[in-house]
């Protein structure tokens, strides 16, 4: 109001999420892209002064370009011809696109002829559906809640007879490092094990958003929106639809469900993606889903809920009908637990068990 909004206009601004941090009373920040900083860019964060111009402004070019497809071949010839030169290409395929509704859009991220574009992972839709003006901050399982997954690679009663063993015969064994180095093989790796997770877990990014990565593909809330490298993987989740059913989940068929279907592009940062490596932790498991659906995650947070949305491209629709399901099937992608040993440590774990979606 101080910069000359009427107490409406202020309101609609706050609700439509540009937000102002206390102190820095002179920069606007679009909370669903802009992130935590206290700089500007014209496009994410705005000077207060000149935020009306800004949100009036028509850019000369989309962020994001649109195509109308009438085959799969014409959707690769459109990739190929039009954003080949592009940085690494990540895609995802949804048999509908969701348009960012809310009373005043940020036109640097407006779609031609279809406005903002909806990329707000499941986590903060569910906020935002309680109330568009929170600002709850995300806090993923703690590592001694995934050491409970880890602990089902190894035979933790044996572990325990070996460590009563050491200390019985007047061996200081306590310490993860003293663990480490105790002479006993299986308790040295079992230490090892639970040392990679301890010591990185939250201090190095990757293996952070490796494990949020796990929650995202097993079916449970967390601040990660997933993308492929592989188009093919892309059209599965444009032409499959996941049911909900007494039996449990499962992905019909649904072609191109009724020319609804889309295809985003993203030429994304690497420093704000991340492509799913396992970590060493986690080398027994192999976790299966985010290595087959040739996984990359855009993290999120309460100050960039659409960030995706800022490394968008393109997007297709595939104005056609198709018949015939792509390469890649729900069996390749979610594999069972018993081709999947990290899917069935999280079943035998009652922490996690309720909330991962199996097929």
């Amino acid at each position: 109001m101080a910069a000359g909004f009427s107490r409406d206009e202020a309101e609609a601004l706050f609700e439509s999420g540009y937000v102002i941090f206390p102190n820095f009373d002179d920069i606007v920040i679009d909370r669903f892209y802009g992130g935590a900083l206290t700089s500007v860019d014209y496009r994410t964060r705005f000077p207060t002064s000149e935020l009306r111009k800004a949100l009036a402004e028509t850019p000369e070019r989309p962020s994001a370009r649109v195509f109308h497809a009438t085959s799969w071949a014409d959707v690769q010839r459109i990739i190929d011809k039009d954003f080949r030169t592009q940085r690494t290409l990540s895609f995802r395929g949804q048999i509908l696109n969701y348009p960012h509704r809310r009373a005043i859009p940020n036109p640097h991220f407006a779609a031609a002829g279809l406005g903002e574009i909806s990329l707000v992972p499941s986590l903060w839709r569910s906020m935002l559906g309680r109330m568009k003006t929170s600002f709850c901050d995300w806090f993923p399982p703690a590592a001694i809640e995934w050491s409970l997954v880890l602990d089902k690679a190894f035979d933790v009663e044996d572990i325990e007879r070996r460590l009563k063993r050491l200390r019985d015969a007047g061996n200081w064994v306590h310490t993860i490092s003293e663990m480490e180095d105790c002479g006993d093989p299986l308790v040295e790796d079992y230490a090892r094990v639970r040392g990679d997770l301890f010591l990185e877990y939250g201090l190095v990014r990757g293996i952070t958003d490796g494990l949020n990565t796990l929650l995202q593909h097993y079916g449970m809330l967390s601040p990660m929106l997933d993308l492929t490298t592989d188009l093919e993987i892309a059209r599965f989740f444009a032409t499959n639809h996941l049911v909900k059913s007494p039996s449990g989940p499962r992905y019909e068929f649904v072609g191109t469900n009724g020319k609804q279907s889309v295809i985003y592009i993203f030429a994304l940062d690497q420093n704000e993606s991340y492509s799913y490596e396992h970590a060493r932790a986690w080398k027994r498991f192999a976790p299966q889903r985010p290595e087959r659906q040739q996984c990359v995650v855009v993290s999120t947070n309460s100050f960039s809920l659409n960030l995706p949305g800022y490394f968008l491209v393109g997007l297709i629709t595939l104005d056609f009908d198709d018949i015939l399901p792509g390469t890649a099937t729900a069996e390749q992608l979610f594999p069972n637990s018993a081709a999947d040993k990290f899917l069935k440590a999280l079943l035998d774990v009652d922490l996690f068990a309720d909330f991962v979606t199996t097929f």
